[in-house]
């Protein structure tokens, strides 16, 4: 019987992160100064500079950005982000529970489908 979740997904687990800035074509660097502030990593695309650190209370990561340094909608990008991360972190969390990739697909408005099935 097929199950569908949608996955709402917030920025906590740095290496997941990493990957999907890399699959965006980002260069990522660790703990560096952006903007007079720490950063936890430092995204870097044709100009393109985003940073994020990591709150200490929530464990999340916050997005800090210069409009200087970008030339593209950030909301976009930011998209772009979150469902790369969300999309390695189901495969991550899947695999941690027996589960491979069965299937996945772009649907309408841009949506990943991922099909999942049970190694048992």
């Amino acid at each position: 019987m097929s199950h569908i979740t949608k996955v709402k997904t917030k920025l906590r687990d740095t290496h997941v992160l990493k990957k999907a800035l890399c699959e965006k074509g980002y260069r990522v660097d660790e703990k560096v100064v952006y903007r007079e502030q720490k950063v936890d990593v430092l995204a870097r695309k044709d100009g393109i500079k985003l940073g994020f650190k990591k709150s200490q209370d929530t464990g999340e990561y916050h997005a800090i950005v210069d409009s200087d340094d970008i030339f593209i909608p950030l909301q976009k990008a930011l998209r772009g982000i979150f469902q790369a991360y969300a999309r390695y972190k189901v495969l991550s969390m899947a695999k941690e529970k027996g589960y491979y990739l069965a299937s996945e697909r772009v649907v309408a408005g841009g949506r990943i489908e991922i099909v999942l099935r049970s190694l048992a």
